[in-house]
């Protein structure tokens, strides 16, 4: 999607519009890299570490609401690069959009509750990066989650899904007012 701006200004985009197959599907499937096979190794690595080193009683329920958390943070994830990317086709330039968003996400490597109200709200509310890792980890923690309180925990493994109908909608919106790389 980081390079949906770069085809739309030079029209190589408009060469996906005529293929027998979905431009977002070819967009997300043709940009895999197996370089990033280390980072997920690393990832899961890490993932696995840090739980296991947790005061937390696994059960069942809690090992599915683990997964069930991680997976959506994936799809928060994936919806926001694609609602940004969607921009692209009404805006002509989207890339400002890429560190905005990045910036964002760099603030959720820290607990929320170290960040100004106005803050925490944004990042729970209108770009939901805080249920990726700081309320999924709340939870689990039993610890007390700012702004959405004790709802966050069972908010966390539906936001991920939520917010794939709301880029999904948007890409179609933004899709259908696409008028080609001449404007």
């Amino acid at each position: 999607m980081r390079d949906l701006e770069d085809k739309v200004r030079s029209g190589s985009f408009d060469t996906l519009l005529v293929k027998p197959f979905s431009p977002w599907a070819y967009l997300v499937f043709s940009g895999l890299n197996l370089g990033y096979l280390g980072h997920i190794v690393l990832a899961v690595g890490m993932l696995g570490w840090s739980l296991g080193a947790l005061p937390i009683e696994w059960t069942l329920l809690r090992v599915l609401y683990a997964v069930s958390s991680l997976a959506s943070a994936a799809m928060v994830v994936a919806s926001l690069l694609t609602m940004i990317g969607a921009c692209a086709f009404v805006l002509a330039r989207s890339r400002y959009l890429y560190g905005i968003f990045f910036g964002l996400w760099e603030l959720t490597r820290y607990p929320l509750n170290l960040f100004p109200v106005p803050l925490q709200w944004l990042l729970l509310t209108l770009l939901p990066l805080g249920f990726m890792n700081y309320v999924p980890v709340s939870y689990l923690l039993g610890k007390p989650t700012v702004v959405v309180g004790e709802l966050g925990g069972l908010l966390s493994p539906l936001v991920g899904p939520l917010l794939v109908g709301l880029a999904a909608w948007q890409w179609r919106f933004c899709l259908r007012r696409y008028q080609g790389a001449g404007g």
